[in-house]
């Protein structure tokens, strides 16, 4: 095996939250610094239906961090500091007619420069082309061409609230001619809704946004760690598919590729050097303090999710691509220890005697005295399995039923019985095969995870019990029955795969 070579990679927001806020902030920033009264009000009423726009997926976005972890999503936003930035420019609006709010939030009414003004103040009806005499600059003399420059400078300043209108109104009057003008007349007289609206939307954003820095409220639960490595390791956009795909081929390769009496040691010198190189990667070598220097993924996806929130900012994505390879890759290694000791166990195992009816019984007695129970899908079922609670439901009402007669001998009551007999003859092999048929459970799961999920269904049954009814196969067997149980299979859990189809 041969170790990864990272390339560097620039961090996203993949839900782009980042950009939307810089959009908003750009707008407000110009908002703050425009001149002209037309042009500031038509930014808020941008800024208004933009920032909505973010505040209803922000909203929804909070809410589902209460159930689904983030990882990638937005983390590289500064929630703390763009809550403070928009409640600053809320504030500015709010007393944007008040000069002294303005200013006691650090954003001051903005006037423009000595010549701008003066330029602008020559072309006001009541100055230009004032008869009696030239404009003002075409004074020749310095002192006095300085002194007037000073005192129409301060009175403009001194009276900018006054002025600034007047300057507006003389831009749109020019524009009259174009048909701009009149389309814009209509907007100042909305001005004080529109800067209220864009004030009070802008402060629910700062709300949102800094509710969202001082997520999550309280503990993170145990389960909520292990469904965002859950998420990770199978969503597409972070390669843990592809990941998972490209470790199977690998051990199969170094297993059809290595002599038989090899493979013992080889296999074990292969997890050895996967956990090396894992230790050696930027993030991986943090890992062991998660999940244990084995690193068995499929014993730790709370610990693995765990280090995933941990470092979600900064470890990379190509990174976490390799490091869920290498973890797979020790997963399907033991994975193979685990299927040889189990089949040199069966090989010694004794043929069973055929069940007495009294042991027939006394199953049936034990059974039906115990309730089964419906915990959460493990990591085995797919993600069209585990995303529909109808189907689940109607899952978990099938084999409740069904279950409670498969894997045993039937009594002689329960021969006599259509529905009963009906069953007779399946095993748990055949409703785990019939699982993969119809999409219930993983392609890559392991007969260990099956048998827990059944364990933890049923309480009368163990994992180790069932793990050895799956492995019980012989020469003997009659293949075309197995089939028929299969299809029986599918027939009975058929309302389920229906459910499926239909989200």
């Amino acid at each position: 095996m041969t170790t990864k070579k990272l390339s560097s990679e620039r961090q996203q927001d993949r839900s782009d939250v980042l950009s939307l806020l810089n959009s908003i902030d750009g707008m407000c920033d110009a908002c703050q610094h425009v001149l002209n009264t037309y042009t500031q009000t038509t930014l808020m009423l941008a800024i208004t239906t933009e920032a909505k726009m973010l505040l209803m997926k922000l909203q929804v976005m909070k809410d589902r961090w209460n159930y689904h972890l983030p990882f990638k999503e937005a983390s590289g936003v500064d929630f703390y500091d763009w809550s403070k930035r928009f409640e600053e420019v809320s504030l500015w609006m709010t007393g944007n007619d008040n000069e002294d709010a303005a200013k006691a939030e650090g954003v001051p009414e903005f006037c423009p420069s000595k010549h701008f003004l003066l330029d602008l103040y020559t072309q006001l009806p009541e100055n230009k082309n004032v008869t009696g005499g030239p404009a003002y600059y075409r004074e020749t003399n310095s002192s006095k061409l300085i002194a007037i420059q000073e005192r129409n400078r301060k009175q403009l300043a001194r009276n900018w609230k006054d002025y600034k209108p007047k300057f507006s109104e003389l831009v749109v009057n020019e524009l009259e001619d174009q048909t701009i003008g009149e389309m814009l007349r209509p907007l100042v007289k909305q001005n004080h809704a529109i800067s209220r609206s864009c004030s009070e939307i802008l402060m629910q954003l700062s709300k949102v946004l800094n509710e969202l820095h001082n997520m999550p409220n309280g503990e993170i639960k145990k389960d909520q760690f292990a469904r965002l490595a859950e998420r990770v390791v199978n969503e597409p956009e972070y390669g843990g598919v592809k990941a998972q795909n490209a470790a199977r081929r690998d051990v199969n390769n170094l297993k059809n590729t290595t002599p038989e009496d090899d493979w013992p040691s080889r296999r074990d010198d292969e997890i050895n050097v996967t956990g090396e190189f894992i230790s050696e990667m930027k993030h991986g070598s943090k890992l062991f303090r998660f999940m244990g220097h084995n690193y068995i993924i499929k014993d730790h996806y709370a610990g693995f999710g765990r280090f995933l929130n941990t470092y979600r900012k900064e470890i990379g994505e190509e990174e976490l691509t390799t490091l869920i390879e290498y973890l797979f890759r020790i997963h399907y290694l033991r994975e193979d220890i685990d299927q040889q000791e189990t089949a040199v166990i069966e090989e010694a195992k004794p043929e069973e005697p055929p069940v007495a009816a009294k042991d027939a019984l006394a199953i049936y007695q034990k059974r039906k005295a115990a309730q089964p129970r419906r915990p959460r899908l493990s990591y085995i079922f797919t993600d069209e399995m585990v995303s529909n609670v109808e189907a689940v439901n109607k899952y978990y009402e099938l084999l409740h039923h069904c279950g409670f007669y498969i894997g045993r001998t039937l009594i002689r009551e329960e021969k006599r019985d259509k529905e009963a007999k009906q069953y007779s003859g399946w095993k748990w092999r055949h409703l785990m095969d019939a699982y993969v048929k119809m999409g219930f459970i993983r392609r890559d799961f392991t007969k260990k995870g099956f048998a827990d999920h059944l364990a933890s269904v049923f309480p009368y049954l163990t994992a180790d019990s069932v793990l050895r009814s799956l492995s019980s196969r012989s020469t003997f067997d009659d293949k075309d029955a197995d089939r028929r149980y299969v299809s029986e299979i599918e027939y009975e859990f058929k309302p389920v795969t229906d459910l499926m189809k239909k989200k």
